[in-house]
């Protein structure tokens, strides 16, 4: 007979096996004078923030200085407000013994300051901390766990300020511990060549009451797919994203107003566990409509909350600024973007996730041409539940035609206890 706590997961226990796998041995990946299990142990995407000072060689992006795998380009900035996030996204650093990730420093050792998130996303950034030159970093210096995993650090590349000859120069990160990423279910990735369910609705203004006629259309584009540059991804390989597009102007007729948005609907999530289960998601963006101007965009999410018997809305804060990219020139300009609602106190605690959406904004004085793209629209997962601690001291006694049981109870969060018994 086994007695144990039933677990919220309705995980029953029923027999525990030892499997045995075969080890496989990966060739190593030598760079810079530190060994790498291959190529994909190094940062996939990279982004400037908080300013336009950050200076990459000669010839070179932000992103493709910091991911190309190459210690001939590299990033300065001019100032200490300048930053770089940088992204994992097929793996991530693993906190083992030792040193778990390195950035490569150009030529003369000059400090600079990085820190690291712990849910992926720039609401779980740490305190930074301060390194000088190419360093092995070991990830328990953040006050990181053993086995927790890392896919976004932000770099502050001067931390004197006043020139570019005060900055560190950031070559590239790779880490030496890594794992793969599982593949997250119920992503949007638009890789079969589909809007996989997905809509544009609007236009709006600033006060979001009306729809106005507008000139912007909707569909599955097939030579832009995060990470490439968007004009770039090979075609036919059912590899894309989906585009509010326009051949000329938003064609909105609004005086008065400032402001027109456009939404980027996601279909009904409620049957879609990894979506029910997130605590938050993750978007690619591409901007290549507004040469003259300036988008931007916000996430949003709408939520069913069944102790108030009604639908909530929430969303990730002011739209951020979209980083231009000119189609088709070669450079993979992406903008990064996340929500985590976590951390929201009102958010429902017995809640569906209906639905999300994105919220692209443009001033109806820009002047427009071409497309904004969304592409790997991932969820966050969130935190697994603790297992309840198991019972302790169970004792049967056989009395006439019952048995009597007791146990120690040493959990405080679980919903009660199943009985087995086997004759």
């Amino acid at each position: 007979m086994l007695c144990y706590p039933a677990l919220r997961r309705k995980i029953r226990l029923v027999l525990t096996a030892i499997l045995l796998f075969p080890v496989l041995v990966l060739a190593q990946f030598n760079f810079g004078g530190y060994s790498f299990s291959s190529t994909a142990s190094f940062a996939d995407y990279a982004e400037a923030v908080g300013s336009s000072l950050i200076l990459p060689t000669v010839g070179s992006t932000v992103e493709s200085a910091l991911t190309d795998i190459n210690l001939g380009t590299w990033v300065v900035s001019k100032n200490t407000t300048d930053f770089v996030d940088v992204f994992f996204i097929d793996n991530v650093i693993v906190n083992e013994s030792g040193a778990d990730f390195v950035v490569f420093e150009y030529a003369t050792a000059e400090p600079y300051k990085v820190a690291v998130s712990n849910n992926g996303t720039p609401g779980g950034l740490g305190a930074f901390q301060q390194f000088s030159g190419t360093s092995a970093i070991d990830l328990s210096d953040f006050g990181l766990a053993g086995n927790a995993t890392v896919s976004m650090i932000r770099i502050q590349p001067n931390v004197w300020g006043g020139t570019a000859e005060l900055s560190a120069d950031i070559q590239d990160i790779g880490a030496l511990h890594s794992d793969e990423v599982p593949s997250v279910t119920d992503a949007f990735t638009f890789d079969d060549g589909t809007t996989q369910g997905w809509t544009l609705v609007g236009a709006y203004d600033e006060t979001g009451s009306t729809q106005y006629a507008h000139n912007f259309q909707f569909g599955w584009k097939d030579p832009v797919h995060f990470p490439n540059p968007p004009g770039g991804d090979p075609m036919g390989d059912q590899n894309g994203s989906i585009q509010c597009f326009t051949l000329g102007g938003h064609g909105i007729n609004n005086p008065g107003h400032t402001w027109w948005i456009m939404q980027y609907h996601s279909p009904d999530l409620s049957a879609m566990p990894a979506w029910q289960s997130a605590k938050g998601y993750t978007v690619e963006m591409a901007e290549c409509m507004a040469s003259l101007g300036v988008l931007y965009a916000n996430l949003y999410v709408r939520v069913y909350d069944h102790d108030q018997a009604k639908d909530r809305f929430f969303y990730n804060g002011t739209a951020q600024q979209l980083n231009h990219d000119i189609y088709g020139d070669g450079n993979a300009i992406w903008n990064h973007l996340s929500f985590d609602w976590s951390g929201i106190q009102t958010f429902p605690m017995n809640f569906t996730i209906k639905e999300i959406y994105v919220c692209l904004w443009g001033k109806l004085n820009t002047a427009l041409e071409g497309g904004v793209y969304l592409d790997q629209v991932v969820p966050i997962p969130g935190e697994t539940p603790p297992t309840p601690a198991p019972p302790s001291n169970l004792n049967i006694f056989n009395l006439v035609d019952q048995l009597h049981i007791t146990w120690t109870d040493n959990a405080l969060d679980e919903d009660g206890f199943v009985l087995e018994m086997k004759d």
